[in-house]
């Protein structure tokens, strides 16, 4: 008998909270025949731009009139209304433009966007009723795309029928017409619905033609033209010289005809060969729109799947920095209590060493799943760079030149001085890599106004002015198939056990964070260039934070200490790390729970370490709370998440640790949160 598989821990199992963020809609549930919205996903204000609790406001009607475009509000209504009544399993699609309270119908840019809604009735739940679900999906890129198309064929057929002359499209396969001009249906006495149903054939003269060639010259060939006899629907006849070409229609490949009649030849040649060269061209133009528009639409499905991954990484970085929490508070409790000369403390030193690798390869994933830095600074970027070429040029292999080229005049950039000088370091450690026998590493930075023309064939970029930093090298190069995956976490191409593959994955997450992008160039035994597009900021734009003084790490006196952590294991395992520096600890697991031990035990109480992200009451909430009943309470803040773009409120005077946390950080930080307070 086969053994079932055992079931997956209740962590590798994702909610459906988790399902749902992970979606590309929107979902909103209904009730009462949708008077009533009861759950709209977080996911609404990347879709749509609208807050959630927005829309909750404004249900059941007067969401149409502040949100909906005024051309759309009817059709709007006339779809709440028909869905009203779908009986279970149906469904009903609309689409419809939305945007933030306030936005004008007459404004341009991308306030308003496209929506897709599609609705079906689920039937009753359990007795409360029936209930309905409906997704809303962006499709705004979908809708440009298909405006670019429909305006590049009205463009064409426009042209088309302008021609002075007979021009006929047919199937290069069968010979049967496919289009005609206006001034073929005159020449040949067809409407545009007939013609569509002859052939080539039909057109021509039966028995021996002027020319006995048969219709299968291309332009380009040394005598692109047949001669031959044609008639009318009426049966009159005329001899024509055709230029035959192929072309396209509807998207595949066809043939193009332009009949001249030969006794208009001397004037008509001129004037042909003007307006082929134009049709040409015009088609040549369109092509190449929709090549753009074929290489954004790769571009931002690329961009929306490391999008994707980043939140997943995220996630999975904030439940790891738990469990290494747990262990390694437990090695550095194992190692305060064993003897230094054990040959086990030895074993749990190694063991600490590799806890503390995979925190970092744990910050490494939770920094690109990060929307925002961690800290925002203005930064000198002249002086960043600067320092990174002195460092650089220290470190650089034999073989290896280094040059440093930075524009007068730099505009700094708001953000995350680390961040950004270990991405900027990242790529030029990539660069040395890639030169094995030596070769230039070039660090070039300049500033430069990114318009509208290169936004459109970028989604992720940004219009405005821009820092841009190029970090480029004469090494190996990458292939097609390297670039495609470059930035995704863990893809690497060095030797197994040579690195992480998180390096340019950090880097593509800081340009993101600080809302900018990355751009690379790169053929194999041509080197590779990459280039980091930063949003330029003005200086004193952001006040730069005090720096922190180190404290030494004192053991405590027996100064009780709450703690609160909505994990039970790493709960106990920071209670145990604490205990050891010298507290004495009460615990918490919810914000709740620690605000009415406070109210009990307010002067007993020396200082609240408090988890930021739990269920319900956040911590920082929470730490208000606490702070209004006993002002001034000493407080260390510790999170998970901490390169996912959360910044504590200032006001608060609070150290964030990230998690996992060790004996030494955590000791230093009570030891400066107590002096600070004092």
């Amino acid at each position: 008998m086969k053994r079932r598989p055992p079931a997956p821990p209740p962590d590798a199992v994702p909610s459906l909270a988790e399902v749902v963020l992970g979606l590309p809609d929107a979902v909103l549930v209904l009730r009462d025949r949708g008077r009533r919205l009861e759950y709209v996903s977080p996911t609404l204000e990347r879709v749509a731009g609208i807050p959630p609790a927005r829309l909750l406001e404004l249900w059941p009607d007067a969401w149409i009139e502040r949100l909906v475009h005024s051309d759309d509000r009817a059709a709007v209504r006339a779809f709440v209304a028909r869905s009203a009544d779908l009986r279970p399993g149906a469904t009903c699609e609309l689409e419809f433009r939305a945007a933030p309270d306030g936005a004008d119908p007459a404004e341009a840019g991308p306030v308003w966007r496209w929506l897709r809604a599609r609705r079906w009735s689920c039937g009753d739940d359990a007795g409360r009723g029936p209930r309905a679900i409906c997704l809303w999906r962006d499709v705004t890129e979908e809708k440009l795309a298909l405006a670019a198309v429909i305006e590049s064929e009205r463009r064409y057929a426009a042209l088309f029928d302008a021609l002075p002359q007979a021009a006929i499209v047919f199937d290069r396969d069968d010979g049967r017409i496919l289009d005609a001009n206006e001034t073929a249906l005159r020449r040949y006495e067809y409407s545009r619905e007939e013609i569509r149903e002859r052939t080539m054939s039909d057109l021509e003269v039966p028995g021996p033609a002027v020319d006995d060639r048969v219709p299968t010259v291309v332009f380009g060939a040394a005598d692109p033209r047949l001669q031959q006899r044609h008639r009318t629907r009426t049966g009159r006849q005329f001899p024509v010289e055709m230029h035959i070409g192929p072309t396209r229609f509807a998207g595949r490949p066809a043939m193009l005809a332009i009949t001249v009649d030969v006794s208009e030849r001397a004037r008509a040649e001129a004037e042909f060969r003007a307006l082929h060269e134009a049709l040409v061209q015009r088609n040549r133009e369109a092509e190449a729109a929709l090549e753009r528009l074929r290489q954004a639409q790769e571009q931002l499905v690329r961009t929306r799947q490391l999008d994707a991954i980043g939140h997943l990484a995220g996630g999975i970085a904030h439940k790891f920095n738990n469990f290494l929490t747990v262990v390694v508070g437990t090695l550095d409790v194992m190692s305060l209590e064993l003897d230094p000369q054990s040959a086990l403390h030895k074993e749990i030193g190694v063991a600490q060493k590799a806890a503390l690798r995979a925190a970092d390869l744990a910050r490494g994933l939770a920094e690109f799943g990060a929307s925002e830095p961690a800290q925002r600074r203005t930064v000198d970027l002249a002086d960043l760079l600067a320092q990174l070429g002195d460092e650089v040029r220290q470190a650089k292999p034999p073989g290896v030149e280094v040059h440093v080229q930075l524009a007068d005049g730099l505009p700094p950039v708001e953000g995350d001085p680390e961040r950004l000088a270990a991405a900027l370091l990242a790529l030029a450690t990539n660069a040395i890599e890639a030169m094995p026998r030596g070769g230039r590493l070039f660090l070039e930075a300049d500033r430069l106004v990114l318009d509208e023309a290169y936004v459109a064939a970028r989604p992720e970029a940004r219009p405005g002015p821009h820092v841009r930093i190029v970090v480029r090298d004469t090494g190996s190069g990458m292939t097609r198939e390297t670039l495609d995956r470059l930035f995704e976490p863990f893809f690497t191409t060095k030797p197994a056990g040579s690195g992480a593959g998180l390096g340019l994955a950090s880097v593509y997450a800081t340009a993101r964070a600080h809302g900018g992008h990355v751009a690379v160039r790169s053929e194999p035994g041509r080197g590779s260039t990459f280039t980091l597009f930063l949003p330029a900021g003005s200086e004193g734009s952001l006040p730069a934070r005090p720096s922190r003084v180190s404290v030494p790490a004192t053991p405590g006196e027996g100064q009780i200490v709450l703690v609160v952590d909505d994990d039970t294991e790493v709960l106990r395992q920071v209670e145990r790390v604490v205990t050891s520096l010298g507290y004495r600890v009460v615990v918490a697991d919810s914000g709740p729970a620690a605000i009415d031990l406070l109210e009990r035990h307010s002067d007993r109480i020396a200082l609240a370490l408090v988890d930021i992200v739990m269920p319900g009451m956040g911590g920082v909430v929470a730490l208000r709370r606490m702070r209004e009943i006993r002002p001034g309470l000493p407080a260390v803040l510790m999170t998970g998440h901490a390169a996912r773009g959360f910044l504590p409120p200032t006001d608060l005077g609070a150290e964030v640790l990230a998690k996992p946390l060790d004996a030494e950080r955590l000791g230093r930080a009570i030891a400066a949160a107590l002096r600070r307070f004092a």
